[in-house]
């Protein structure tokens, strides 16, 4: 968003000289004033003055004002001799201090990393399109305050976007040979060790994914709590080992001058399940958390620091983010009821689906839980900053305001990366313009110039529009990721029984019980509409049935079978629908190898094999099974 675009909240502080908002009271709430300033010191008001003689009329016995001047003009006095002398020096010292103020008041506003500390979640992190790399951190709003403020901005932790590129596979595709994914993800398996050191004081410490409660107790000591926990993807190799998020901070000789906070947003988030298995916490949890994470970060800063340089912000209202739409008017449950008018599911769901299970989707009522949960999240913020004498930045209202464009929560928004709901480029803009217009507030001084924009933004949802398709299929494998929890993902398993009957040369019998069992690797998208997963299962025969002689073998030793292969699955199949190809070894009398290719769907199975390269036993029947580790309906 430019500098010249419609803004959006107010400042309810008063002026200060060439700024918009004046210093701070105690426990003010500021919402994005009416225009940021970009005007330099001699644009402040004493400048006019002087010309105007407004502030300063010097009157000397027995002289009289210019001719032509009326009596309540500028009075230009001549004063001979001393008089011009005392005149003039006293202009020049009136015209120095003017100047000098300025740059006095400067040394108020963080211009050193030991100065400042910015504590926040995959917003301030810089995360875009459920990536972080480098330039999604330099135009995140962490980053373009930084840079207007003179300082550095963070490293990331790897000289690669992290954990999957996905703006370059929607860009590129799949590759010529559909392996371009599985390429890319090969460094989100293997992440390596914390990225950063003990004792290494930053400027911003914001670890995507993760909530207030996780702030204060994740740490590579918390196992039970990051097996399921979406935050400890980045928390692993951004938190020194064995200490949590603000256990770093504290142990940090840096003692800052400002802080600013905002987070709570995963808080909400859990409310539609993509934050791994956290749920959000009820009203009272969340401000006794949010107190104590506050009141720990108080004690780290500067004791010469006065409290309203503590700066917290009040969380968006998330159910108006696009990754949510309305459902289609004939969406149902599977069994012809349909939901409610204003229900909404996944974005990236959608496109799939004409039927929805009731946990994919959010009817009215339960998007205003949401809301009013967030509601009481705000109003534990604004009390606890209140008691404390904390500044407040109205996110909410700043959100709520941007919300009005009728684009805002489409699939097609600019305000989103496209991921659709970690923000664009423009609203990191707006954002790092409202966290700096209060710092200056506070400061009482003029907001630095605005930066120039980058030469190429990171492209937001409606630019990246015309690859809606690989984007739907890259987001929606995503979402579903996060609901498992964090990478390094584990394998997914499989168990079922088949219920058959067999033909060919290599039959085991007319009529088989088999029980099968797997394990399954992450799924690969190679199109628009399909995965594939790499898949290893063991098939053992239960009983065999030959009717003619009414022999039943049990445990037959050709009956054992290990296959490797892959399977090819639609993307959000409402139905089970599968088809796998491989290789096959059996341990027999003498070890074989083969081929193998199954088609599943919903209940029934038909699949071909062999001992050798011909396929020369045929099985058909029914299958029922479970599967574990997988999202969703299907895992899918």
């Amino acid at each position: 968003m430019n500098e010249s675009s419609p803004s959006v909240g107010s400042c309810t502080s008063s002026r200060v000289p060439g700024g918009n908002c004046g210093p701070v009271t105690s426990g003010p709430i500021l919402g994005l004033p009416t225009r940021v300033s970009t005007r330099g010191i001699l644009s402040w008001p004493w400048r006019s003055q002087r010309t105007r003689c407004t502030s300063m009329r010097l009157r000397t016995t027995g002289e009289s004002s210019t001719p032509g001047s009326s009596s309540g003009g500028c009075r230009r006095n001549r004063v001979p001799g001393r008089y011009a002398s005392r005149h003039a020096r006293l202009r020049h010292t009136v015209s120095g201090v003017c100047l000098l103020l300025p740059a006095m008041a400067w040394s108020q506003i963080p211009r050193d990393a030991s100065d400042l500390l910015l504590v926040g979640d995959s917003v301030a992190a810089g995360m875009y399109f459920l990536e972080l790399e480098q330039e999604s951190i330099r135009q995140s709003w962490t980053g373009q305050l930084l840079r207007r403020l003179g300082m550095d901005i963070p490293v990331a932790p790897f000289d690669h976007a992290y954990p999957i590129d996905h703006l370059a596979l929607a860009r590129d595709g799949f590759g010529r040979f559909r392996t371009a994914y599985a390429w890319k993800a090969r460094r989100a398996l293997y992440p390596g060790k914390p990225q950063f050191g003990v004792d290494e004081g930053r400027v911003v410490l914001a670890i995507p994914g993760q909530t207030v409660g996780d702030v204060l107790e994740q740490s590579s000591k918390t196992k039970e709590l990051n097996y399921r926990s979406a935050g400890w993807t980045f928390a692993r190799i951004m938190l020194p080992k064995g200490l949590s998020a603000i256990e770093t901070i504290e142990q940090w000789k840096k003692r800052s001058s400002w802080i600013v906070v905002f987070i709570g947003a995963n808080d909400l988030l859990a409310s539609f399940g993509i934050v791994g298995d956290a749920t959000p916490p009820d009203p009272a949890l969340f401000r006794a958390r949010y107190a104590e994470l506050v009141d720990r970060l108080r004690a780290t800063m500067s004791p010469a620091a006065p409290a309203r340089q503590f700066i917290v912000a009040t969380l968006p209202d998330v159910t108006v983010l696009p990754f949510l739409q309305e459902l289609p008017p004939a969406a149902d449950n599977g069994k012809g009821d349909l939901y409610s008018k204003g229900s909404k599911a996944s974005t990236f769901l959608i496109p799939y689906r004409t039927h929805f299970e009731v946990d994919e989707v959010w009817e009215p009522d339960e998007i205003e839980d949401v809301r009013r949960r967030a509601r009481d999240y705000n109003a534990a913020i604004v009390d606890i900053a209140a008691a404390r004498d904390f500044t407040v930045i109205d996110m909410a209202a700043v959100s709520a305001q941007m919300a009005q464009d009728p684009a805002f929560s489409t699939a097609d928004s600019p305000y989103f990366s496209p991921d659709l709901h970690h923000p664009s480029y423009r609203v990191h803009q707006v954002i790092a313009n409202q966290v700096l217009t209060t710092i200056a507030s506070i400061a009482g001084v003029v907001v630095p110039d605005t930066l120039s924009p980058p030469d190429s933004p990171l492209p937001s949802a409606r630019e990246l529009s015309g690859e809606r398709a690989r984007v739907t299929a890259l987001m929606h494998l995503a979402m579903q990721g996060l609901k498992i929890g964090p990478l390094p993902r584990k394998f997914t398993a499989r168990f079922s029984l088949d219920a058959g009957a067999q033909g060919g040369d290599e039959r085991i019998g007319d009529a088989v019980l088999v029980a099968v069992a797997g394990l399954e690797g992450l799924p690969v998208p190679v199109s628009t509409r399909h995965v594939v997963r790499p898949c290893i299962n063991a098939r053992a025969t239960i009983a065999a049935l030959n009717p003619p002689t009414d022999d039943t073998e049990f445990l037959p030793a050709r009956g054992l079978e290990g296959r490797l292969g892959l399977g090819f699955e639609r993307i959000g199949a409402w139905n089970w629908n599968r088809f796998e190809l491989g290789g096959l070894v059996t341990p027999d009398d003498s070890v074989d190898f083969g081929l193998y290719a199954r088609q599943e769907w919903r209940m029934l199975y038909i699949e071909a094999a062999s001992r050798g390269w011909l396929f020369d036993r045929i099985e058909a029947g029914l299958q029922i099974g479970t599967l574990w580790g997988r999202p969703g309906r299907n895992g899918n």
